[in-house]
């Protein structure tokens, strides 16, 4: 997945905020602790559900970053003279 306005370094540590932020509020950390003891290379049900309802959690978390991260200022720059003269 690619953001290209990322790249600017303050809207990237917002979205990182606005991510940790939601991680931390839904306890996904010690989600992820408990997995990782009982993840094998053939997961039971209960662990597969598990995992796709963290990553679920996940994309969630990454939905937030991006709608909090980046909004459109429209209309905060005045026009050119020039442009109002036309």
């Amino acid at each position: 997945m690619e953001f290209p306005f990322l790249h600017d370094l303050c809207v990237y540590k917002k979205f990182l905020s606005h991510v940790q932020q939601h991680v931390v509020s839904n306890l996904m950390m010690e989600g992820y602790q408990i997995l990782t003891k009982y993840a094998k290379y053939s997961p039971t049900q209960e662990v597969a559900i598990s995992m796709e309802t963290l990553d679920a959690q996940l994309e969630r978390a990454i939905k937030h970053g991006l709608s909090k991260c980046r909004k459109l200022r429209t209309g905060k720059i005045p026009f050119s003279g020039l442009f109002k003269k036309l």
